[in-house]
């Protein structure tokens, strides 16, 4: 059974169950890839013989005069037919990709909303771009997102423990970040 069936397009690797190459295109490359199945890679397969196979080629004889023709068309129409596929694989990819980042942009917007609009704009341009630079955008924009929330809430509960204990919002950030190193969590997640 060592043969491989489905490949993932982007990183050519190989894998035998479907779920786990589509596993691999959601976790690895935020669904944005291709998992292609091997038909030449048959041996592994139920109803492999030469028969089943022939049987599949010829299940509907009768239609394959009504197959369109390529020849028919122009040559210039051929090239922006192609053109115009291509575009559209394009459009499609960048769409997905957008869908993908819109809720961390989003949240990223949110956790913003005490900055003024010019700070803002900056920032969440920024963010997008460095987002962009790396590997997994999608996860890198979250972690962004992530990171500017936990920001914003140090900021929240240091302005509160200042207000109670009169001390500055710094020396009140510091005794936050310390009192959570210190708690039952973080040692739960070290052990």
């Amino acid at each position: 059974m060592g043969s491989k069936s489905y490949t993932c397009a982007m990183c050519k690797r190989k894998f035998r169950r479907k779920w786990n190459a589509f596993r691999h295109n959601t976790t690895v490359h935020s669904d944005l890839g291709k998992i292609v199945f091997d038909s030449t890679n048959l041996s592994g397969l139920p109803n492999s013989s030469k028969a089943a196979k022939h049987s599949r080629q010829n299940k509907f004889p009768k239609f394959k005069n009504f197959q369109p023709i390529r020849e028919s068309l122009d040559y210039e129409d051929y090239l922006d037919n192609i053109i115009l596929e291509e575009f559209n694989k394009i459009d499609s990819k960048i769409m997905k990709i957008i869908g993908q980042m819109i809720k961390p942009y989003l949240e990223l917007e949110e956790s913003l909303n005490y900055m003024n609009k010019n700070d803002k704009a900056i920032a969440l341009t920024k963010a997008f771009s460095s987002s962009m630079l790396s590997y997994n955008p999608v996860k890198s924009l979250h972690e962004i997102a992530e990171r500017y929330r936990a920001n914003t809430g140090l900021k929240i509960i240091a302005q509160y423990w200042s207000q109670a204990n009169n001390i500055t919002i710094q020396q009140a950030a510091a005794l936050v970040e310390n009192a959570i190193m210190n708690s039952s969590l973080i040692h739960r997640i070290n052990n």
